[in-house]
């Protein structure tokens, strides 16, 4: 589904959360058993590869990496409907889960959700702290 094609956030309250995204109801597939090749478990396409650099930059090839759970990289990128609950739900990269299309409500078209973007900033603005604070000590004289 595309952004465009999302229907607006309803007003009645009824707010379709993570909480009912249960991780098995939501697959197209079922999970591949050791030993056998990878399959994405939404596309159902095999895994040509685990990473994008040995793969080549065909959009057709199949890449599963090793931390997204059997989701390819296609897939992660795609927003879902779910018709048994009528949720939309996306892949969130920093969660490594599917998390529903409200969790990404300031940027629909990210790759994390807002919680996991929210705690990145914070880290972020943590290690500049830190940095700052480091160098002026560096530069007082002793």
């Amino acid at each position: 589904v595309t952004d465009e094609r999302l229907p607006p956030p309803p007003d009645t309250g009824e707010y379709i959360g993570d909480d009912n995204l249960e991780f098995r109801s939501l697959l197209n597939f079922e999970k591949v058993g050791r030993g056998e090749a990878k399959r994405c478990v939404m596309c159902g396409r095999v895994a040509e590869a685990e990473d994008r650099r040995k793969a080549g930059c065909e959009p057709q090839t199949c890449v599963i990496p090793r931390q997204c759970k059997d989701v390819c990289d296609a897939c992660t990128k795609s927003t879902w409907h779910h018709r048994a609950s009528g949720a939309y739900f996306k892949w969130c990269q920093g969660c490594k889960k599917f998390r529903a299309i409200a969790a990404f409500a300031n940027k629909r078209h990210t790759a994390k959700c807002d919680a996991c973007r929210k705690r990145g900033r914070s880290g972020y603005h943590a290690k500049v702290k830190r940095q700052a604070i480091d160098s002026d000590s560096a530069e007082m004289p002793l």
